[in-house]
């Protein structure tokens, strides 16, 4: 995970922090989903799912599928 910057980490805690405000589960799993390919192309390689689960084990995102959004 250290080839994630702190600015890429912002950016995702905010876009992660608006999608799981969303009660819909469609559109909360599209919302999550589009935070997770967004963090991907500002680093500019694969987002695997078990690096989705430590960051979001970081960022206190607990309950979602790390399989969202995930390019392994």
């Amino acid at each position: 995970m250290g080839d994630i910057d702190n600015h890429a980490i912002d950016i995702y805690e905010k876009q992660m922090r608006s999608a799981l405000s969303i009660t819909d589960p469609v559109p909360r799993d599209a919302a999550v989903t589009s935070a997770r390919q967004q963090l991907a192309k500002n680093v500019g390689k694969p987002l695997p799912a078990r690096t989705i689960v430590e960051l979001d084990g970081l960022l206190d995102f607990g309950g979602v599928s790390a399989e969202l959004g995930a390019t392994d």
